[in-house]
């Protein structure tokens, strides 16, 4: 988790947004709910002054399938992005070019934690936003030169809050 945690402050780092991060329980309310009906209202802001991303683990096959989690950018409530543990570490397992399990998880919470800044779903061509990630985005991301593009940095230096980062026990 240290690992993943530097990943994604430098990441977002060089959109201008200064992450600080704490650590939150898995039994605090905010780690708890889900609030998926903000997306049917995008005029009422969230007014927490802080963003939660949650780490977790045994998500069912069916559910975000092939998906290392998801984001919820208009959420009012609970957590702003979630990322699959467990999707993350077999997808490393698949790669045959070396970022570290740490690595590719900074770079996941920093590719939802985009969307919730950016404030939308939407994914870009190339880099960190990108839908799906193959061998040149592992390759990029081994050598410290995964990035966001120049538009979505822009797009997410407008917006900046300070994450909180949630983590399950077990983890």
């Amino acid at each position: 988790m240290k690992r993943a945690s530097t990943v994604a402050g430098e990441l977002l780092a060089e959109t201008g947004v200064t992450v600080i991060w704490e650590k939150g329980s898995p039994d605090f309310p905010e780690a708890q709910i889900t609030d998926m009906s903000a997306g049917w209202s995008r005029t009422a802001r969230d007014t927490r002054e802080y963003l939660v991303v949650r780490i977790v683990k045994g998500i069912p096959a069916p559910v975000y399938p092939s998906a290392t989690g998801y984001s919820l950018p208009f959420a009012r409530a609970g957590a702003h992005a979630t990322v699959f543990y467990d999707r993350v570490e077999k997808l490393w397992l698949n790669s045959t070019v070396g970022p570290s399990t740490g690595s590719l998880l900074g770079a996941a919470m920093a590719h939802e934690i985009g969307h919730v800044l950016m404030r939308s779903t939407e994914h870009s061509a190339a880099g960190i936003m990108k839908a799906r990630w193959g061998q040149a985005e592992f390759r990029l991301l081994a050598c410290n030169r995964l990035q966001f593009s120049v538009e979505d940095g822009k797009a997410i230096a407008r917006n900046k809050i300070h994450p909180t980062f949630i983590v399950p026990e077990g983890l």
